[in-house]
């Protein structure tokens, strides 16, 4: 299967310089009306679904997961990176992955893609643990449902709210002299 025209367009545009970034404007709710490819942050065991076929690793680009005949057990919109639609996506066990792509840990992406997009990597990871760990409360044990207006989960039963953890990341660069 040939790789889409527009994700080949995002991964040349991305390649060109690690260190220029797009503007990312976050959101929960994801568009009505979408169509074509995203930017997929989608992880299996913590690890996420890069393309290899490129110098570069680059971040999945596909109009669903689907698409490629992948399962998600989740799926949470984050908002756009430039033009780019961006999901975060928790994929099944046991399948096969697409021809040219990997999973690589965090890490392994730093230096390959520009920052704002390693540290929606992060972030994307944070969201898929926080929702799969807050399905039932921590106070009284209810199952929680999402809110609609914006992200997070709350208790039918005691009203407790949880939202996404809030994990900042310092640089620290070192110069010699």
């Amino acid at each position: 299967m040939d790789y889409p025209t527009k994700c080949a367009k995002i991964h040349t545009t991305l390649s060109l310089d690690v260190h220029m970034s797009k503007a990312f404007e976050p959101d929960f709710r994801p568009p009505e009306n979408r169509s074509g490819d995203a930017l997929w942050f989608t992880f299996l065991q913590g690890k996420i679904l890069v393309n290899m076929t490129r110098e570069t690793p680059a971040v999945y680009c596909a109009p669903h997961p689907a698409h490629h005949g992948l399962e998600t057990l989740q799926e949470h919109y984050l908002g756009t990176y430039g033009d780019d639609h961006c999901f975060a996506a928790e994929l099944a066990e046991n399948q096969t992955l697409p021809n040219g792509h990997a999973l690589l840990g965090l890490r392994d992406m730093l230096g390959h893609v520009d920052d704002t997009l390693a540290g929606l990597s992060g972030r994307a990871l944070q969201i898929l643990e926080w929702n799969r760990n807050h399905a039932y409360c921590g106070r009284c044990g209810g199952e929680t449902v999402p809110r609609g207006n914006e992200r997070a989960r709350t208790c039918p039963v005691c009203k407790r709210t949880s939202y996404p953890p809030v994990a900042p990341v310092i640089k620290i660069g070192r110069a010699h002299v």
